[in-house]
């Protein structure tokens, strides 16, 4: 079988094409990926400045992660508290933590205590809000 000069240019223009629509994809989900962990950034950080911290309330001061965030949840009430929420009353509240990332050890502990069906978890408008159970 004969191939003209067009029919080969055309067939590899095709895959040209393709492989930069592959590529294009591939970085899409990757901006997509750093978009969502941005986010998350940001989050934090806006949590962290609007913090306000009660130097003298010492409600959780000597208590443990697992038993401040039980507390906290219990405390904001049926209304429910976001991750963020839990962690800024247990400070303001002096909670001191060991960890060096708070905000993971508030979530994590959040989530394994609905696990465990201690407290409720539901995700509502894209956010987890943390209920007593």
């Amino acid at each position: 079988m004969y191939y003209t000069r067009s029919h080969v240019m055309t067939t590899a223009l095709e895959k040209l094409k393709q492989k930069y629509t592959d590529q294009i994809k591939k970085m899409e989900s990757e901006l997509e990926r750093l978009r969502s962990k941005l986010s998350v950034v940001e989050e934090v950080d806006a949590d962290e400045r609007s913090l306000d911290l009660n130097l003298g309330s010492t409600k959780y001061a000597g208590k443990g992660m697992t038993e401040a965030v039980f507390m906290a949840v219990h405390e904001l009430g049926k209304a429910g508290a976001t991750a963020g929420q839990v962690r800024r009353h247990i400070l303001a509240n002096g909670f001191q933590s060991a960890s060096q990332n708070i905000a993971v050890s508030v979530g994590t502990t959040l989530k394994r205590l609905a696990e465990k069906g201690k407290i409720n978890g539901d995700l509502i408008d894209g956010k987890r809000i943390y209920k007593p159970s």
